[in-house]
């Protein structure tokens, strides 16, 4: 999904590229872009996680997901392009789940504009992130620590008991 600003929006299944996120906001008037990786790591919580998965519902994460690069847009004036991407389904251990990138004229707000998309992304968009162990014992939901009390953009809110890992 793309908006008119040329932002993109992006829910798949299939493994995400850090590169292909750093090019989707690629821009002569743009002279920082900053990127960040959510990857799988291998423990969580003092247990050794074998796997994540994750599910949304498609339409609404979709929207929120734009409704924050609207909001990026209106804190940051200067921002030129945004790219929110998030991983469905199975995730092996050190791929991305999820990957942001932000560019503007100067690094200050690139890095500002980075920082508040993951961090609302985290806090309200329904997508929920299972977590599957090495020792073969029971996957969890898992809720983020953002879902709670995190600040996110008008118009977005958090769901009763936060964002991700809410079922």
């Amino acid at each position: 999904m793309s908006s008119d600003q040329g932002d993109v929006i992006l829910l798949q299944e299939e493994r995400l590229d850090a590169g292909w996120a750093h090019e989707a906001v690629r821009d002569p008037r743009a002279g920082a872009i900053c990127c960040f990786e959510g990857t799988t790591r291998q423990e969580h919580e003092g247990r050794a996680v074998a796997s994540l998965s994750y599910e949304a519902y498609r339409d609404m994460a979709e929207r929120e997901l734009a409704a924050i690069a609207r909001e990026a847009r209106r804190r940051f004036p200067g921002l030129v392009r945004v790219c929110l991407a998030h991983r469905l389904g199975e995730v092996a251990l050190t791929e991305a789940s999820v990957l942001v990138a932000a560019s503007a004229p100067h690094r200050a707000e690139a890095f500002e504009a980075c920082r508040f998309a993951i961090d609302a992304l985290k806090a309200s968009a329904p997508i929920w992130k299972k977590e599957f162990y090495r020792d073969g014992g029971d996957a969890r939901w898992v809720v983020n620590r953002e879902a709670r009390g995190a600040e996110v953009a008008p118009g977005v809110p958090p769901r009763a008991g936060g964002g991700q890992g809410n079922l």
